[in-house]
Parts: structure tokens; sequence; C-alpha cells
């Protein structure tokens, strides 16, 4: 139950959650389904805590913190590949029209959208989900995940599933920036990206930076975390990104 498993123990451990606590009208980190709720309310992770985030930048928000398992997919891919390695595991790669080509009793189908066709099943579409991979970020002190709604300050309301602000970090890779999430779109209009891409930039600067860091290229930790967290403490945070 810590992220720990016997054969493979890499790319799996808890990390802190923080999404917003506002309602709909008003500005800043909004309250957000992040999909941890159903496990947190069956006691297979601990509830919710709301407190005060404090980002090295400056930036203030009531927020709450879950906690949920991460994986490191290419952590944790290298590893297993690693270990079928070492116990002489052949991987054979086929071209597939149809599932019923495969003849075993388990299938794990992550074709995405070629599900489609694969298991003939015409209700699977498209999603446009635009992350943006960071450079020089210090990930061993960004050790936690924000995923929330936001309103920015003075703007108008974002409903839209082009025009809302999801904020979005992650430290996968060299640290992922996001995000958008549009159905039945399959990242085909160039424009409409262009937009999306701006549009993440945009919010994020506001969401964890202030006016004093415009001309920072790189965000690094200014302040350590703190080892308690109620709604009285402040949990400081590391901002994560880099300034354009």
């Amino acid at each position: 139950d810590q992220g720990i498993h016997p054969i493979v123990n890499e790319g799996a451990r808890l990390i802190d959650v923080y999404t917003g606590t506002g309602k709909r009208g008003e500005s800043g980190p909004l309250e957000t389904y992040t999909g941890i709720e159903p496990f947190s309310d069956a006691g297979l992770l601990p509830k919710p805590v709301p407190g005060l985030v404090e980002f090295s930048t400056g930036k203030r928000y009531i927020m709450k913190k879950y906690r949920t398992y991460f994986m490191d997919t290419v952590v944790l891919m290298n590893a297993f590949n690693r270990l079928l390695a070492e116990k002489n595991i052949s991987i054979s790669y086929k071209t597939l029209g149809s599932l019923d080509e495969v003849k075993t009793n388990v299938v794990i189908n992550a074709s995405g959208l070629g599900a489609r066709k694969l298991s003939d099943d015409d209700r699977v579409y498209p999603n446009l989900g635009l992350l943006l991979e960071l450079q020089g970020q210090p990930l061993e002190k960004l050790d936690y995940i924000v995923y929330t709604r936001f309103q920015p300050e003075g703007e108008p309301l974002r409903d839209s599933p082009i025009d809302k602000a999801d904020i979005y970090f992650m430290p996968r890779s060299g640290g992922l920036l996001g995000a958008t999430f549009i159905d039945y779109n399959d990242g085909s209009q160039h424009k409409l990206n262009e937009k999306l891409f701006s549009r993440i930039l945009k919010d994020n600067q506001e969401f964890f930076w202030v006016l004093s860091y415009a001309r920072s290229e790189y965000i690094h930790d200014l302040l350590s975390f703190l080892s308690t967290w109620t709604y009285e403490s402040i949990h400081r945070l590391p901002a994560a990104g880099r300034q354009t």
C-alpha cells in the first residue's frame, strides 16, 4: 500500500495533489473533480484537507490537498523492460487489424483512438489534451501535482471546453504543464492548437507567478516545504514552469 511491488518497485509513489475550493463566479482555483474522490470516500486514500498554499513566487491560495499514487510511466516501463530482459521474456511486434487475432485470455488495449477499429466500437472518439514539457526544473523539489479549474481574475467566465482554464502540473519527464480536455477533437486544427498553447502559458503564469518574476527564465525553489498541513499553516511549494 506504499506504491511498492515485490517485482517492479520503481516509478510509483504517494504524492500530494492540490485542487481548488472556489465556487462558480469566483476568481482563482475553483472546486474541481479530480477522480480521487471515490477512493478517498471509500477509505482507500486519505480524505482531502483544506489549507493555505503559498508558492515560492508569493502566490497564495486556499486549496484542498489529496494524496494519491503517482505513476511515472517512463520510469515504470523502463523497469518493466529491464525485468523482461532479465527473465528472458521475449516481446513480439505485430500489426493487428482486430483483437480477435490475439489468442490469449487477457488483452490490455492501450491503442488510444486505434481501439475504435481494433474493438469494432464506433463510440470511441478523440479528446484533445495539450501539455507543455518544461526544461530546467528541479523535479526533486517539485514533488506535487496541481489539478484545478482556474478562473483568471477580471476575465469573463470560463465555461466552454475551449476557453476554460485547467491548471495542471505533474513532475513527469522534465515537468508537464497544461492543460486542455476537448471532446471530439483530433488535434488537427493547428490555429486552435496555437491559441490553446498560448492560453496554457498565460493562465499558468497567472496561477503560479507574480509580476516581479516576468523576466525570469526559469523558476527555481526559493522556500522549503513545511512538514505540517493544517488550515492555519502555510504549505510552501516551489513554483513550476518556464517564463516566456
